[in-house]
């Protein structure tokens, strides 16, 4: 019987040299899909994303000092009041 338990077991082939089958192939075509998408769509978002602005320019020497309507005015201009 020792015969009969021997042909039971199921025989263990060796694998052959490690390559790439057509699903992997499919898969990293899907990864470089997947990343080329991601990478388009941030690059048009940052194209169309308008540039922040630099903010108020308070280099006007000593004309605030004397004229402090002046000020008002220039930040009734900065914020679009």
């Amino acid at each position: 019987m020792k015969n009969g338990q021997n042909k039971s077991r199921a025989a263990v082939q060796a694998r052959r040299k490690a390559s790439l089958t057509w699903v992997d192939a499919l898969v990293v075509a899907a990864v470089i899909l997947t990343a080329a998408a991601i990478i388009d769509t941030t690059v048009a978002r940052a194209k169309a994303a308008p540039s922040p602005s630099t903010g108020i320019s308070w280099d006007t020497g000593n004309l605030l000092n004397d004229d402090p309507g002046l000020v008002r005015a220039r930040v009734r201009l900065a914020t679009g009041s």
